[in-house]
């Protein structure tokens, strides 16, 4: 259901744009884009497409991370103007939440990122977590709130707590 479903594709197929033509800028050759599949988690389905390509001498691994990020789906699109926006707008930080998160070799320059679609800052018993939604065109609000309250659950189970 999730692979025809056209708010959820329109938005997935955005960010893999991005992703595919800052990885040209990048990398020696013509990159690998296979075709959506689901990933499955307890909770939420997300839309997976594996994205390969071989990087360009000079290029660190880190320059590259840094990017990529922030995808559109956590910043928006285009980036530049997605970027300024949130800072100008947005009260405070965002912490680790959408950040990359992973590590890096100290022998190769090489390593493993992932974004961080969900985080929690804690201190003593106060906490808060971080979980959001895509907006595009298609949005409707009450489908993206309930969707973001799902996605919260895994989080909230971990600490014992609800909704």
């Amino acid at each position: 259901q999730l692979l025809q479903d056209r708010k959820n594709t329109g938005e997935h197929q955005i960010v893999v744009e991005r992703l595919a033509k800052e990885l040209a800028k990048m990398t020696t050759s013509e990159n690998s884009i296979q075709a959506p599949i689901i990933l499955e988690n307890r909770d939420v389905q997300h839309l997976y497409v594996p994205i390969s390509g071989q990087r360009k001498p000079g290029i660190s691994f880190l320059e590259s991370v840094m990017q990529l990020h922030p995808t559109p789906a956590l910043g928006g699109e285009p980036k530049e103007l997605a970027v300024e926006w949130i800072r100008q707008y947005e009260p405070g930080s965002r912490g680790l939440d959408g950040a990359p998160i992973g590590w890096i070799s100290g022998n190769d320059d090489s390593g493993e990122f992932a974004v961080a679609l969900r985080s929690g800052v804690f201190a003593g018993q106060q906490g808060v977590l971080y979980a959001g939604c895509g907006i595009v065109a298609d949005s409707q609000a009450e489908l993206e709130r309930e969707e973001t309250k799902i996605k919260f659950q895994p989080m909230l189970r971990g600490i014992g707590g609800q909704v």
